[in-house]
């Protein structure tokens, strides 16, 4: 059994345009403190809530679809009965992982879709839209989406950047690099030029001769020993100046704010040596003991819904991944610059966005290269 087509595009269109089109704050001119930056996000907060919902029914209209492993069924068995637990301790953010899972495994039998014309157009008008918002919202100065934080807009905007590149549209996408470039978002940056570098014939010429190491199970890792080997070497060693909002913070990566980042990872990583996080974490909120989130992708699931939970999610995640990581190779990579060193991306709702996307980049290129292997085609 496949999905329907209708029931796929009715779920694609519903995210790209709350995430994309709508804007996720009211406050076009932010000058409040950065941690205090979700206070002003309140139809953020809905559209998410309305996300998982519409999720939740795609689940329930594709049930028969999802094709699990024995590991994928006692991984779904562990989560749903640690997210029991967590209810009788008022915590309630892992059943939005379960969520995420469920409709990643049915979204992950598809390759190719097809599009019309006007369906395209009107993919990329609503894409088009949020580089848009950067003309619109200011933090402190600084160009930024609606979503305030400069890094977390910057995130999404590299969506458009990858989605524009891919479909060809190159004075858009350097309009979009322009914008990013100005908001002096780091992580945007690193991604493109990592992005850019992938994408380099080649590299991928190369890349090929390795293509048995392109494991996400080993990407991951290594990239987690390497955060944490960065953020030892930059606490212990690393001499830092205060954060600056203008274009200095492009030049130096030895500021107040990387050593908030690094040196957080440093004390998540002890707190679970010492056994915290086993079973709960600490969902949207942080506990006294946090001076700061962690600042990777990997460490804030567990952070936020526990060490089993969170690992959990990741051998899911590694899993579905694995599925695209050896031919979007320059994607993945370019967007482990941001798992590696911001917020959770990997789960729930932004799970399903960056597989949406894959989908929709992995539709263009079947029209450029008719051998691509149409895994999970759909259904009328």
């Amino acid at each position: 059994m496949t999905v329907k087509v209708n029931a796929f595009k009715t779920l694609l269109f519903s995210f790209i345009i709350i995430y994309f089109l709508l804007p996720k704050s009211l406050e076009f001119n932010y000058n409040g403190i950065y941690q205090e930056v979700g206070n002003y996000l309140g139809p953020w907060y809905f559209q998410r809530m309305l996300l998982t919902v519409i999720l939740s029914i795609f689940i329930v209209l594709n049930l028969k679809n999802i094709e699990m492993k024995v590991s994928n069924v006692l991984y779904l068995i562990t989560i749903t009965g640690i997210s029991v637990i967590q209810i009788f301790f008022g915590e309630y953010t892992s059943f939005y992982v379960v969520i995420g899972i469920l409709s990643a495994l049915i979204l992950s039998r598809m390759e190719y879709v097809n599009f019309s014309s006007i369906e395209i157009k009107f993919i990329k008008v609503i894409f088009l839209v949020y580089p848009i918002q950067y003309f619109l919202f200011r933090i402190h100065g600084r160009l930024t989406g609606s979503f305030l934080d400069p890094n977390i807009s910057g995130y999404y905007l590299f969506l458009t950047y990858i989605f524009f590149r891919n479909y060809n549209n190159n004075i858009v996408s350097l309009i979009i690099l322009s914008l990013g470039i100005f908001s002096f978002s780091r992580n945007f940056i690193l991604a493109v030029v990592i992005f850019e570098i992938l994408s380099l014939k080649f590299i991928k010429n190369l890349l090929s001769r390795f293509r048995f190491f392109l494991q996400m199970h080993l990407i991951v890792l290594l990239s987690i020993i390497f955060i944490f080997l960065v953020s030892s070497y930059y606490v212990n060693h690393v001499s830092y100046t205060q954060v600056t909002g203008g274009y200095e913070r492009i030049m130096n990566i030895a500021d107040s704010s990387n050593y908030s980042r690094f040196s957080a990872n440093l004390d998540f990583v002890n707190r679970i040596l010492q056994g915290d996080f086993l079973v709960m974490g600490n969902g949207t909120t942080m506990d006294e003991q946090s001076h700061h989130r962690p600042h990777n992708a990997f460490f804030r699931a567990m952070y936020r819904y526990g060490f089993i939970v969170g690992l959990i999610a990741i051998l899911i995640f590694n899993e579905i991944m694995n599925k695209y990581v050896k031919n979007n190779f320059e994607i993945i990579g370019a967007l482990m610059a941001y798992y590696m060193l911001l917020n959770d991306f990997i789960t729930g709702n932004e799970l399903i966005l960056t597989l949406l996307i894959l989908l929709l980049i992995v539709n263009k290129k079947s029209f450029k290269n008719p051998r691509v292997k149409e895994v999970g085609s759909l259904s009328s």
